[in-house]
């Protein structure tokens, strides 16, 4: 049921990836080190109701993530908060 949330996802700052990992869904996003370098974070995905996720990690620790499907039921894309993510 999960597997229609996978893939990549677009917005203005960079990509994000949705993946399985141990049996649980992750987002996989650009981040910042202290030392200012980048580096890939790793957020858990709670689920929280049917098609939205708590995102549990990070800076973004508590946003609600919601998958959106277009009119054939498939996920074109995802809210973070309030920044859409069109799928890639």
């Amino acid at each position: 049921e999960w597997d229609r949330y996978l893939g990549r996802y677009r917005w203005v700052l960079g990509d994000m990836e949705i993946v399985r990992r141990d049996g649980q869904l992750v987002m996989l996003a650009p981040g910042t080190l202290p030392s200012g370098g980048a580096t890939m974070e790793t957020v858990s995905l709670v689920p929280e109701r049917e098609q939205g996720f708590r995102l549990m990690g990070s800076q973004v620790r508590g946003e609600l993530l919601r998958f959106v499907p277009d009119a054939d039921g498939r996920i074109a894309r995802a809210w973070a908060g309030p920044h859409p993510h069109d799928r890639v």
